[in-house]
Order: structure tokens, then sequence, then C-alpha cells
């Protein structure tokens, strides 16, 4: 089978791809898993340790300080973390990407004025801006997707720009401009399929970085808002607990963790499997 044959030349591919759908599908089937609403208090269960600390199987990972299901809010918490991550780096992406191709290709003055607004916004670090974006719009789901999004496109800027130059005085793109091909067609034929394997690639490493700045972002109280759950406002609320209970800081924290430790070993894999220069440390 062509996937066990991919399993055996990239391992971390394989492991990488198993914890990301792991955590996939336990966000996707969260109504399913999760055996409580993840919004319903009872006081007469507030703190109740987990399940190695002396709690009981109704409540395996225990309750947090509204006696609410931790391991209900972990798993609701997931979808929203992996929405977050994924759609703010296709709204990044989106722009990003069409922008560096654009400079790259032109060239000349579209080039250096695309550049030059990437370079001033990369002065600021992007969950700084992040969180005056959501500051002035307000918080909640969508604008931290959007947030995110447009405070980090300049990243996939650079990284299209970059490739674009490698490609555009191709042969193939050379032969294809003499033959009267239009600009447009130029691009979405010759340019982007040939650049598209690494922006796979490093957008598997962007994803990450997004999660945790969700999680900053409901930390500070600017991103996903309560009731509904997410790893970082999960730690927030929890924050005044980290000596009596730490289980309520580490369970969000280690599913951040491993997340992000997922999807990289995703992106490394992709990075093996694709880049014809690393192929001879994973045959």
């Amino acid at each position: 089978m062509r996937i066990g044959r991919i399993a055996r030349r990239s391992p971390q591919l394989a492991s990488g791809a198993a914890v990301v759908l792991v955590f996939v599908l336990v966000g996707t089937l969260a109504p399913l898993i999760a055996d409580h609403d993840f919004d319903v208090q009872d006081l007469s269960l507030v703190l109740r340790p987990p399940l190695w600390a002396g709690g009981d199987l109704s409540h395996p990972l225990g309750t947090d300080e509204f006696g609410r299901d931790t391991l209900s809010r972990l798993v609701w918490g997931a979808r929203v973390s992996l929405v977050v991550g994924f759609f703010s780096v296709v709204v990044a992406g989106l722009i990003g990407v069409s922008l560096g191709v654009l400079g790259g290709y032109r060239g000349g003055h579209v080039d250096a004025l695309l550049m030059g607004i990437a370079d001033v916004q990369y002065s600021f670090p992007y969950i700084l801006l992040a969180i005056v974006i959501t500051a002035f719009w307000g918080a909640g789901l969508v604008n931290v997707i959007l947030a995110l999004g447009l405070a980090s496109w300049m990243t996939f800027a650079r990284a299209a720009r970059g490739s674009t130059l490698s490609v555009r005085e191709g042969e193939y793109v050379m032969a294809a401009r003499a033959l009267g091909a239009r600009p447009a067609r130029i691009v979405l034929r010759h340019v982007l399929p040939n650049i598209l394997a690494p922006l796979i690639v490093f957008t598997t490493f962007q994803v990450p970085s997004r999660i945790l700045a969700e999680a900053t972002l409901s930390f500070v109280g600017l991103g996903i808002q309560p009731p509904v759950p997410s790893w970082g406002n999960m730690l927030a609320q929890s924050r005044g607990y980290l000596l009596a209970q730490p289980w309520l800081v580490a369970l969000p924290g280690l599913a951040l963790t491993v997340v992000a430790l997922g999807v990289n070993q995703l992106g490394d894999g992709l990075r093996d499997l694709l880049d014809p220069r690393m192929k001879h440390h994973v045959g």
C-alpha cells in the first residue's frame, strides 16, 4: 500500500499525521465524545480531582471552579483551537501568497511596494498586532481568525515571493512568455504549481504558532469568550488554581503542546517527502 510505503519512508510524517488526525476527530466528534455539556455548572461538584488523584469515572479529568467537566471542555476546546489555527492560516495564506507571487513575478516598483509594506508590519510582533486588531474589532471566533490572518500574512508573502523568484526565469516560464501567454495564465499554470510543495510545508509549520496565538489572545481576554471553551481561556481561568489544582492548568497546556508537536512532525515529514534535496535522508 502506498500509505505504508510513505510511513516507512517518513516516520515523522506518519506520527505527526496520526496525532493531528486524532485531534481533528476529537474536535469533529465532540458532541458524541463529551459526556457532559461544556457550559453546565454544578456547584456541588466544584474542583473535583481527576481519576488518578482520587476522582471518579463520572468526571475522569475532574471539574473546574464552576463544577464543569474538564474532559468535555478539553474536547470542545480542541474544535475551537484547531478551527482557529487552520482558518487563520488560510486567511494569511490567501493574502500573503497572492501578494508574494504578484511581487515576485512583476518585480520592480510593485515588488518594492509590497515588500516595503511587509517590512513595516514585520517591525511589530504579530501577536501584538493581533491584540490591537481584536481589541478594536472585539473578541470572538471570526474576529480572532481574521486578526491572526491579517497580522501574519507577510510571512507567507515572503515565502511565496522567494519561491516565485526562483522559478520565474525557468525555461518553461520563458517559453510560455515567448509564446504570448498572459501573465495571469503563466502564474496559474506554471508558477503556482511549481511553488506549491514548499508552500504546503511552510503552511504546516505556521499552524502551531496560530493555535498558540489563539491561546495567548484567549488568555488575555481578547480571544474566544466564555462559556465557549478554548484551551487558551481554560488556562486563563485556571491560573489562580495552579498550586492547589495543578491539573486544571496542566491538561490544556499538555493538549496545546501535543498538537503543536504533532503538526511540527507533520511539517517535517512533508518537507522530507516533497523536497527533493531531503530525499536521501528518508530513503
